[in-house]
């Protein structure tokens, strides 16, 4: 099954909703994260669905003895069994990997890392925008990055965690990004704006 990015050419003659897909100049591309199937185009951008080993970051909203209870921003609860390891509070934001999916939706996590909260910046976007940020091979990401000099930690379920000095230029880019998802040729248009900077 192939998946289309937003901004990809789509190759084969295919039915959708307007907001799924455009036509330029005779040609089709996706504006959504989508694929292919009986000749209509399917989005992805629904929500976000769990797989196993998918990295996400959340916020501790409850902790007991033996576990704690992360809010993921979706419609899937967190579960991280505590041990003397791994040491979090309610409150904590905390980068973890999806390790089972559960029937009730829960999902049950490990590899927990919690993150710095001072001087950090979390916010949040729709996970179908995810990719887009992080670009083929991780380019995107790569570029803002080395734009701004900042760190940059993204969940895959839309949670994004920012250090640095110039926080307010990595937001204007994804924002950037998240508005014109569709387009193409989206990398140079960012470094456009990161290089006027301000």
């Amino acid at each position: 099954m192939k998946i289309y990015l937003p901004g990809d050419l789509i190759k084969d003659d295919v039915k959708a909703s307007k907001v799924a897909i455009r036509s330029e100049n005779g040609k089709t591309y996706a504006c959504v994260v989508g694929t292919v199937k009986d000749g209509f185009f399917k989005p992805f951008e629904l929500a976000y669905i769990p797989s196993v080993n998918d990295k996400i970051i959340g916020i501790v909203y409850e902790k007991k003895a033996k576990v704690a209870f992360v809010d993921t921003g979706t419609a899937f609860n967190g579960i991280v069994q505590l041990t003397n390891e791994i040491n979090i509070e309610q409150g904590s934001i905390i980068m973890a990997k999806v390790m089972k999916i559960e029937d009730d939706n829960n999902l049950l996590l490990t590899d927990v890392k919690t993150l710095k909260k001072e001087n950090a910046m979390l916010i949040f976007i729709h996970p179908s925008k995810i990719a887009r940020i992080i670009g083929k091979e991780g380019s995107m990401l790569s570029l803002i990055k080395e734009k701004t000099q900042c760190q940059i930690l993204i969940g895959l379920n839309g949670y994004i965690v920012i250090y640095g000095k110039n926080v307010k230029n990595v937001i204007k880019a994804i924002n950037f990004i998240v508005e014109r998802a569709h387009l193409e040729n989206l990398t140079n248009q960012v470094s456009s704006l990161l290089s006027k900077g301000g």
